[in-house]
């Protein structure tokens, strides 16, 4: 690959008899197309790619095939400027060799490429099809982007074919039969197809029944055609369909009707729709998102959305409204993201939206808005945000994804962790290599040894099969695997999980939910055994699989049980492993933290049974650890007896959640040696008490969280911190002491909700110059003392919802407070005094109902 080889001569690699891989890419083959593959045939050949090998680049014509390729499995000719392939036989009459072509028919049925699966002929300048009588009934994914065909009839050649890529060529219709008169792709035979582009072409016919016999398909790409008009039975019969995309055509009109669909993604937009009926998306209840940005709708329905229950982001932008009908979004209870920049509107008013919309953007930005009434804020979702500047999140552009060994594996939406935010974005497993294989959802029950053997690929996704069981050395013959996910299987043994064995290259391994039983509904657990190393292993998750432990074993080659034993020496399985997933499971011991390497970044332990743990200098590196969901009952430095989280070691940790165990003691030393901390959460434990110096050390921390726990004080801290956020709500606080935040001068946040408070002094937030938001609801406060709020020269958002308050004077507020929002629901108010409003900020709304 990559060289200037001008020439191959004829059975140039007969001598190497278990040849299985071959790569000639971007060579300068001077004989034309015709001699491409003039080196003849191969017994074992595998994989053989030849990208961009013409020298003449400005010629086309035919590839000749000499030759068998028995077990040729993958074939890749790109860009080569060919036409055709051609099944070439040669004469000796001269002597130099004479070609002439044998016409194939079918009676003959010989194929050079009897196993061929994966075949790209893409970026050539194929406008014939005498290609398909070569190919095998077994091909599995074929892409022809970017060529000049205007007709396609795989017949029986299709039967198997999962993914068909036809982008940029030169079809103009659609249909189910070829019927000899109207050319183009035809469709019929292609029952197992998953995945169909055909975008940028000229299509502006799609035959009613074209797609009768393709129920298999989950993803449809007809964007950047010339359709103005498509039968309402078009889709009829796709059922499984989840992705359509219709964008970029001249469609006036938008009427599909589908039975029992399960589209959840529809794009229409840069068409020529101009209205949008009730009846528009009856059959698609399942959307999540449709974009129709673009179009000339100038008028929408009230019941156009009436079924989309489900639908999350909806695009309108560009286009000509100026309102939206009064109960439009009724039924748009999951409605998150509204697009309707480059519109019309010239109020918020006209937008028709409820507070009881989940809306967490609008996006309104090229809108001529003349007024905003600050009452309509009042009729808005509490957390919306809109957006009448620019764009914060980046639209999803549409990108045609072929699951196939060519181009990206998008699978690393199975890593999940629960503690949000807490890791590096550079750490998240990219599957973007350029050799990848996914078999996601394909029902395979066993993984023999030696599975699939190629040094090409890459990432091999396996994810949501039912495979139980996994042979030793499954992997071994994919050298340069680095990507591997095998989640939502049925391994029969949790013990034989990781059975396969070690693997050199490997860098991600995803396994959760891998295991067939459920074993919290047994007594019975078992340990997940190690076998081999994994050096460069950098991401590591078996969540949710119901083990206790991880453990690595040897076999003793001598006895037929291979019996198994734990070696004794510091012997680490993952010298590399930075980010560890091991939550819900049901790990009670710690013999894994012997596994682990120096270099670990992130570890989840959620959601198991563990009662100690102490990492000593495994932790050292440690930036994220998630305890929650275990059955800790105390925090100390060192290492100690009875149920302990020992800090020592976390020097470099900086988010540490151990919220939902059974904590009520936290010795005064415990985070002594964790002064990087930023973010603490300690809710929903036992903590009645803490001692002054419990924090004194974490002169980084920004946010703290005591909340449901059972604290009778707020927490003295003695040196002065950078906390910004805390929360100290559904405790036990009666009392609110002066000075209480006096070690806290950055808080911005402070959540005090759901205690017994009934006094404060008027010294109390005495140094929270720029607290914001304070939250005092569902407390036992009939009054606030003259001057409490002196301080508070920041406040924003003040809720003393569900307390004793009878009048607004009893709040003692000022008229110099930069209060937007006081929430005073669920008090006893018997009067309000016209008079005291004058004393208020000018800019208040005083919430008194939501």
């Amino acid at each position: 690959m990559d060289n200037t080889i001008g020439k191959i001569g004829k059975g140039a690699f007969k001598k190497l008899p278990n040849l299985t891989q071959l790569f000639l890419s971007n060579n300068r083959l001077d004989n034309g197309n015709q001699l491409i593959l003039n080196f003849g045939s191969h017994d074992q050949l595998q994989v053989l790619v030849m990208n961009n090998v013409n020298r003449f680049n400005y010629y086309g014509s035919f590839i000749q095939i000499f030759g068998e390729y028995p077990n040729l499995e993958i074939l890749s000719l790109r860009e080569n400027y060919a036409v055709d392939l051609e099944f070439a036989q040669e004469t000796s009459f001269r002597e130099y060799y004479f070609t002439y072509t044998t016409p194939m028919t079918p009676s003959q049925n010989w194929m050079p490429f009897p196993k061929l699966k994966i075949l790209d002929l893409s970026e050539n300048s194929i406008t014939r099809t005498n290609f398909v009588q070569l190919l095998s009934n077994s091909l599995y994914f074929l892409d022809l982007h970017d060529n000049s065909l205007s007709e396609l009839n795989l017949n029986e050649k299709g039967n198997k074919l999962f993914t068909l890529n036809l982008d940029k060529n030169k079809f103009n219709n659609i249909h189910q039969y070829n019927d000899g008169y109207n050319n183009g792709l035809s469709m019929a035979d292609l029952k197992n197809l998953h995945y169909l582009s055909v975008s940028g072409n000229e299509i502006n016919t799609i035959e009613s029944d074209a797609f009768q016999s393709n129920n298999e398909l989950l993803f449809l790409n007809l964007s950047s055609n010339r359709i103005r008009h498509l039968h309402p039975k078009t889709f009829a019969n796709l059922q499984y369909l989840k992705t359509l995309d219709l964008s970029n055509n001249q469609l006036e009109v938008l009427q599909i009707s589908i039975n029992e669909t399960e589209m959840s993604t529809l794009y229409i937009s840069n068409n020529d729709i101009k209205n949008i009926t009730s009846d528009t998306f009856m059959h698609m209840p399942k959307l999540i998102k449709l974009l129709m940005g673009k179009n000339k709708i100038d008028k929408i329905d009230v019941n156009t959305f009436v079924h989309l229950t489900t639908l999350e982001e909806l695009d309108l932008s560009s286009n000509m409204l100026s309102s939206l009908p009064e109960g439009w979004t009724e039924s748009l209870v999951s409605l998150k993201y509204l697009d309707l920049c480059n519109n019309e509107f010239t109020s918020l008013e006209s937008l028709s939206l409820t507070n009881t919309l989940p809306l967490i953007t609008v996006y309104l930005m090229n809108n001529s808005l003349e007024y905003l009434h600050v009452k309509y804020f009042e009729n808005l979702p509490q957390n919306l945000t809109i957006d009448l500047i620019k764009l914060t999140i980046a639209k999803i552009a549409f990108t045609t994804t072929f699951f196939c060994w060519s181009t990206l594996c998008t699978t690393a939406q199975d890593v999940y962790f629960t503690t949000e935010n807490y890791m590096d974005e550079s750490l998240q497993p990219l599957c973007n290599d350029n050799i990848s294989l996914n078999f996601s959802n394909a029902v395979i029950s066993e993984i023999k040894r030696d599975f699939i053997s190629s040094p090409v690929i890459t990432c091999l996704n396996l994810t949501g099969n039912s495979i139980e069981k996994i042979g030793r050395g499954a992997f071994d013959r994919l050298p340069n695997l680095t990507q591997l996910f095998l989640s939502n299987n049925k391994l029969s043994s949790v013990r034989e999980l990781l059975n396969f064995g070690g693997h050199d290259k490997l860098q991600v391994l995803i396994m959760n939910d891998a295991s067939r039983y459920d074993y919290s509904t047994y007594y019975y657990t078992d340990n997940i055994q190690i076998f081999g190393k994994y050096p460069n292993l950098e991401i590591l998750s078996l969540s949710n699989n119901y083990f206790n432990d991880l453990a690595f074993v040897q076999e003793n080659p001598y006895m037929e049980s291979h019996f198994t034993y734990m070696t004794s020496q510091n012997w680490m399985p993952f010298p590399k492993l930075k980010i560890l997933d091991l939550s819900e499971n049901i790990i009670a011991t710690t013999n894994f933290v012997q596994l682990l390497s120096n270099s670990l970044y992130f570890l989840d332990l959620h959601g198991n049974l563990l009662n100690k743990l102490n990492l000593n200098e495994k932790g050292n590196k440690l930036f994220a650890l998630n305890l929650d969901k275990n059955k800790f009952y105390n925090i100390q430095r060192q290492y100690g007896y009875g149920e302990t989280l020992s800090m020592a070691g976390l020097k470099n940790l900086h988010y540490l959640s151990v919220s939902r165990n059974e904590i009520n003691t936290i010795e005064s030393d415990a985070f002594q040696n964790n002064n990087e901390l930023l973010f603490l959460n300690l809710s929903s434990n036992r903590i009645r008490h803490l001692h002054p110096k419990t924090f004194a050390n974490l002169q980084y921390l920004e946010t703290l969280d005591l909340s449901i726990n059972q604290l009778e004080n707020v927490p003295h801290i003695s040196n002065e911190t950078e906390i910004s956020i805390l929360y100290v709500n559904n405790n036990n606080i009666k009392k609110l002491i002066p000075y209480t935040f006096m070690h806290m001068p950055k808080l911005m946040k402070l959540f005090m909700g759901k205690n017994k408070i009934d006094k404060i002094d008027v010294n109390t937030f005495a140094h929270l110059t720029v607290l914001e938001e304070l939250d005092l609801s569902s407390n036992m406060l009939s009054s606030l003392p003259e001057g409490w709020t002196e301080s508070l020269v920041s406040l924003k958002y003040l809720d003393l919802c569900n307390n004793e308050f009878t009048s607004l004077e009893s709040l003692s507020l000022t008229n110099t407070l930069p209060l937007i929002t006081v929430y005073l629901m669920n008090n006893s108010l018997e009067y309000l005094h016209v008079k005291y409003f004058e004393n208020l900020p000018q800019n208040l709304t005083i919430d008194l109902i939501n």
